[in-house]
């Protein structure tokens, strides 16, 4: 029997640095999540990637 492949969502930063996250794919994914930039080296916002 075969597994099931995890969904994965992209989540880039809205500072344009470029910079991005993955996260498991859930039911109630937020549309906008507050992470750490290490580029920019502060906190911004990172939205959804389709």
């Amino acid at each position: 029997m075969k597994k099931k492949r995890k969904k994965y969502v992209k989540y880039v930063s809205e500072s344009g640095s470029g910079h991005f996250y993955f996260f498991k794919k859930s039911k109630n994914d937020k549309y906008l999540l507050k992470k750490f930039d290490p580029i920019f080296k502060k906190h911004y916002f990172y939205k959804i990637n389709k």
